[in-house]
């Protein structure tokens, strides 16, 4: 959107700057406003709660990824990877056979061996 008139056209600038900068580079973080701790919320619960979820996340490259099927999981395209790389599921290594990208989002689903 272009600035009204009158509006000071540095400020918009750096606005928008602002903007493609917070859409261009990738994140690692969520932010909790009940704490500033940063283990917070970062172990499987216990209890009641056990197995509601944590147990289908893994590693890929640093990041998440969420088990959707026996042999699918799915993580952001900005990611990357490629065939071979290995996603790791509680403590064990899958290695990658395809992925399967959407072209409407960032989102990569990728198959694994095993």
């Amino acid at each position: 959107m272009l600035p009204r008139q009158g509006r000071s056209n540095g400020r918009f600038w750096v606005s928008a700057v602002a903007a493609l900068l917070t859409m261009a580079l990738p994140a690692k973080s969520v932010v909790f406003l009940s704490t500033d701790d940063p283990d917070f919320n970062t172990t499987p619960p216990t209890g009641d709660l056990r197995d509601s979820g944590w147990q289908w996340q893994g590693n890929w490259r640093g990041f998440g990824g969420t088990v959707i099927a026996p042999n699918l999981f799915l993580t952001a395209q900005h990611v990357g990877g490629a065939v071979g790389d290995v996603f790791v599921l509680e403590g064990r290594p899958y290695p990658t056979l395809a992925s399967f990208a959407d072209p409407q989002s960032d989102l990569m689903i990728w198959k694994v061996c095993g």
